[in-house]
C-alpha cells in the first residue's frame, strides 16, 4: 500500500488542512477576502459617506412690537446686528437702501447703510394707520379710514373712503385690495365692491393677519391667535396649512423666491412675553408642503414680532412691492408658487 495514500486516508484533517490551502489563493485572487470555502462574506457593505445639510440662515429685518424697533440680524455674524426705535407694524423696500415702516402717525423711513431714521411722513388724516403701500413713483396708499394717497412729502392727494381690514392690507394687480378679518379672506374692487370673500374652515380664534393674492388667483393668509398660515386656492379651498408645535400668533407673512413661507410668530404686548418658550419662536420657515425648516428665537436682544422681512437675495437699492406674497423689484412679476397639497 502507499504510504502518502495511507496516511491521507488515517488523517482526515490533513485533507482539510490541503483543502482550505487551496482554497484561499483562489479567494485571494478573487475576492480579496478570506472566508471559509464556500462560504459568503457576511459583512455589510460600506454606508455611503452622509453630507452634512447646512443649517438654513438668514439676514433679515424683524419689526418689535413689544420692545418698539427695528431689528436688523445676520445669522452669518451677529456682530453685524443693529436696532433702529420706534412704533412700527408695516414694512417695505423702496429703494435706495430705505425702507418704509407704518409707525402709527404716518410713515418712517430708515436707511439701512446709515443704520438711522431719515425721514417721518406725517400727513393729516393718517393717525391709526397700520398698512400702507409705496408705489414707483414716490407715493403712498395709506390704509387709515379710507385710502389716503400722498406724495412722497406726505401732502394728501385723494381719500377714498373704503372699509378695510384694520390690520395688513395688500393690493392686487388690478389695484384692488385684500384683506383679512375673523376667519375671511376678502377681496375688493379699487372702488371697494366685493369680489371674493372666502370663509378659511377649522380655525380656532381665527384673526386672519395678512392677506396675500398669488397671480394664479389664490392667497396666502397668515390667521392670527389660530396660529398657522393658510394657503387656498382661487375659490378659496385649502390647499395647504402652515402649523408649528409652539405658536401664539401668526403675523406678517413672505413667500422666498425658492416657495418656502416665513411667518413671523407675535407672542404677545410684554417686552417679557418672548421668554415664554411655550409660545414658540418668533419666526418660522415652511416648506410649500408645511415642513418647519427654520426657525429664529432670541429672546435676549427681540421681543414679540410683528413682521419679518427676508432680505436674502433681495437688491435694497432698487425698491419692491409683494406679489403673492413675494418680494419683487417694482414693476416685475413672477411665477405663481409650487402647487401645494395636502391640508
Amino acid at each position: 500500500m502507499n504510504s502518502h495514500a495511507s496516511s491521507v486516508r488515517a488523517n482526515p484533517t490533513h485533507c482539510w488542512t490541503r483543502a482550505v490551502t487551496l482554497c484561499i489563493p483562489l479567494t485571494i485572487l478573487f475576492t480579496g477576502a478570506l472566508p471559509l470555502c464556500g462560504e459568503e462574506d457576511a459583512r455589510p457593505p460600506a454606508k455611503p459617506q452622509e453630507t452634512a445639510v447646512p443649517a438654513i440662515r438668514h439676514r433679515f429685518l424683524a419689526v418689535d412690537e413689544s420692545r418698539k424697533a427695528l431689528h436688523y440680524v445676520d445669522e452669518y455674524d451677529r456682530s453685524k446686528d443693529w436696532s433702529v426705535p420706534g412704533n412700527f407694524r408695516d414694512i417695505q423696500l423702496i429703494g435706495e437702501h430705505r425702507v418704509a415702516l407704518s409707525d402709527g402717525l404716518g410713515i418712517t423711513v430708515v436707511d439701512l447703510n446709515k443704520k438711522s431714521i431719515v425721514a417721518n411722513i406725517h400727513p393729516e388724516g393718517a393717525r391709526g394707520l397700520q398698512s400702507f403701500r409705496w408705489r414707483p413713483d414716490g407715493r403712498f396708499l395709506i390704509v387709515a379710514g379710507g385710502v389716503l394717497t400722498t406724495d412722497a412729502a406726505g401732502q394728501v392727494l385723494d381719500k377714498t373712503p373704503l372699509s378695510l381690514g384694520n390690520r395688513i392690507c395688500r393690493t392686487t394687480a388690478d389695484g384692488g385690495w385684500v384683506f383679512g378679518g375673523g376667519a375671511q379672506v376678502v377681496e375688493v374692487s379699487r372702488d371697494g365692491n366685493v369680489r371674493a370673500r372666502h370663509t378659511v374652515p377649522d380655525l380656532v380664534r381665527p384673526s386672519i393677519y395678512h392677506v396675500a393674492k398669488r397671480e394664479d388667483g389664490g392667497y396666502f393668509a397668515s390667521c392670527g391667535y389660530a396660529g398657522c398660515a393658510v394657503s387656498l386656492d382661487a375659490k378659496g379651498t385649502v390647499l395647504q396649512r402652515f402649523a408649528y408645535p409652539q405658536k401664539f400668533f401668526f403675523g406678517g407673512l413672505q413667500v422666498l423666491a425658492n416657495g418656502n413661507l416665513v411667518v413671523a410668530n407675535w407672542v404677545g404686548h410684554g417686552g417679557d412675553d418672548v421668554r415664554d418658550e411655550k409660545k414658540g419662536p418668533q419666526a418660522i420657515e415652511f416648506t410649500p408642503a408645511g415642513e418647519a425648516v427654520w426657525t429664529f428665537r432670541d429672546p435676549k436682544k427681540l421681543g414679540s414680532i410683528h413682521h419679518v422681512l427676508v432680505l436674502d437675495g433681495l437688491d435694497t437699492a432698487v425698491g419692491h412691492e409683494e406679489v403673492g406674497g413675494r418680494m419683487v423689484p417694482v414693476g416685475t412679476s413672477v411665477a405663481p408658487p409650487a402647487k401645494t397639497e395636502g391640508k
